[in-house]
Formats: structure tokens, C-alpha cells, sequence
């Protein structure tokens, strides 16, 4: 199985767990378990993720401030980006403890954010001066960026698609929470959500900036 197909079946998992699931370890534990990751099992993969994955999700959560980034990303997205990443390297890192642990998860986020949010903020401003909206990106802020980013959604969406993207990215809500409130599963929402999420990432021009 591929680290992309693992760490996508593992984000589905988390989707259902309590954030507040129980981090620790011995920091002679948590070497072991890092260990049996860095040596292909998956066992330990999977334990690792259930662990550590809210931490990693709190720690997102506190970086993605960018109202422009929010619109596309949550920190489902962010994490899987950070997760290959990590396990891209695995190789060659060590860790003596989980505080270790946790200041090196931490700057991959911080590092990983920064790049996305340029590349959203450039791939926007290419796409401004073809529209002759403008020359410069650095002319609008922040919360400018957001909002057109949320008009150019708004346009490739059709009504039915806008409500459930609203309600998942503007309003934050689970599809636990969507599903309770409709006749369809949570399930079907999920799927009809990721393809109305491709969709966007593509036509927007975002479909690679992760």
C-alpha cells in the first residue's frame, strides 16, 4: 500500500475520533513505535496516527489563519500534505523524546502553510492579471483574496453544490452534523462533497498547490 493510500485511509479513520484521544507515550514507547513506522509496518502506522493525528490537526489548526487558505484547505488537507512529507524523510530523522517530536511536526506545518499561501497567493494574481482584475496581488488583502477566491467557487458551483460547500468550508460543519439534518448518509455526503472539492481544485487552479 502506498504511504498517499495509507495516509487517506488513516485521515477517514480520524474523521470519526475524538480530538481528545490519549497522546502519550514513554518517550522509550514512542522511539519504539517510531522505529517499527520508519521499518514499513503499518500496525505501527496506524497506531501512530491515532496518537498523534489530533495533536497534528490542534497544531494546523492554530497556523491556518489565512481566510484565503480556508476557503479551499482544513486541516484535513493541511495534515495529509505534512504527514507525506514527514514520511517522505522518515529515513533520516530522529527523535530522543515527543517534545522533539512535536517542535519538528511543528515547523513542518509553519514551513508547509507559508509555501501553500504563496503559491495560492501567486497562482491568484496570475489569474487577476489575465481577468485584468489588477497587477499586483500584494494590492489586496488578505480577506480580499478570500473573498474572491469565494466568487470564483461560487461561479463553477451549481446551487445544489454551492449549499453543501457553504456549509462544509464557510460554516464549518461536519458532515456528521449535515447528515443528521438530511435524508442522505454521512457517507454519500462525503463522497458528493470530494467531488464537488476536485472539481474546485481544479478549475480554480489549485489542484496542486498541496
Amino acid at each position: 500500500m502506498s504511504v498517499s493510500l495509507l495516509i487517506s485511509e488513516f485521515t477517514t479513520i480520524g474523521d470519526g475520533m475524538n480530538d481528545e484521544s490519549e497522546i502519550p507515550l514513554s518517550d522509550d514507547e514512542f522511539l519504539e513505535l517510531i522505529q517499527k513506522c520508519q521499518a514499513g509496518d503499518l500496525m505501527a502506522g496506524e497506531e501512530f496516527f491515532r496518537r498523534y493525528s489530533p495533536h497534528l490537526k490542534r497544531c494546523i489548526r492554530r497556523y491556518l489563519t489565512s481566510p484565503a487558505l480556508r476557503v479551499i484547505y482544513d486541516s484535513n488537507d493541511i495534515m495529509n500534505s505534512v504527514l507525506r512529507r514527514f514520511w517522505g524523510r522518515k529515513e533520516d530523522i530522529t527523535f530522543s523524546n515527543f517534545t522533539e517530536f512535536q517542535a519538528y511536526m511543528s515547523q513542518i506545518v509553519q514551513n508547509r502553510i507559508k509555501q501553500v499561501n504563496i503559491k495560492l497567493c501567486n497562482e491568484l494574481s496570475a489569474r487577476r492579471k489575465l481577468d485584468g482584475a489588477g497587477d499586483e496581488i500584494r494590492d489586496i488583502s488578505d480577506n480580499e483574496l478570500a473573498q474572491e477566491l469565494i466568487i470564483r467557487v461560487r461561479e463553477i458551483l451549481t446551487e445544489e453544490d454551492w449549499k453543501l460547500f457553504e456549509e462544509v468550508k464557510l460554516k464549518n460543519k461536519s458532515f456528521v452534523e449535515i447528515a443528521a439534518k438530511s435524508e442522505v448518509g454521512e457517507d454519500a455526503i462525503r463522497k458528493r462533497f470530494n467531488k464537488i472539492y476536485e472539481k474546485i481544485t481544479i478549475r480554480v487552479g489549485v489542484d496542486d498547490l498541496l
